[in-house]
């Protein structure tokens, strides 16, 4: 399992703080392993783990965009997006995922939440809304409809 070893390496070097040597042994992974679904993932979430939001982004959406049917890097690319204040890229991944998986309760709360941080108060309520006619016992959505609809 050469490849393990390679990111036991990565995750070594960053956590002892040779941060550069880490990114570059894992930009080799995603080099020679990023055609294989899950491996980009790992990469970001090992960047993300590290504190590299910036870092994990690239190989997330690269993620997205080999393997848009996979639901696996959507999440962990949304929080980082959402963490840099990087609503509009937030908002289209949320989209994207939409129209990939269908408007699933809990992605539109997460999408109503977004518009909420954004100050989007109109597009929230219309999100919002959409869930809580569908599903009138989620209290989450009931409980953030209620505040942006006053």
């Amino acid at each position: 399992p050469r490849k393990e070893s390679v990111f036991e390496k990565a995750k070594g070097q960053i956590a002892d703080g040779e941060t550069p040597r880490g990114k570059g042994v894992l930009s080799q992974l995603g080099d020679e392993y990023g055609n294989e679904p899950g491996e980009l993932v790992d990469i970001g979430k090992i960047l993300i783990n590290a504190g590299l939001q910036w870092d994990a982004i690239e190989f997330l959406e690269q993620a997205v965009e080999s393997f848009p049917k996979s639901s696996g890097p959507y999440g962990d690319l949304v929080n980082c997006y959402l963490e840099m204040r990087e609503y509009e890229k937030a908002e289209t991944l949320y989209l994207k995922a939409i129209k990939q998986f269908g408007e699933h309760p809990r992605t539109l709360v997460n999408l109503g939440k977004l518009y909420i941080a954004w100050n989007k108060r109109d597009k929230s309520f219309d999100v919002l809304n959409k869930v809580v006619r569908r599903d009138p016992s989620n209290e989450e959505a009931k409980e953030l409809f209620a505040k942006v609809g006053r």
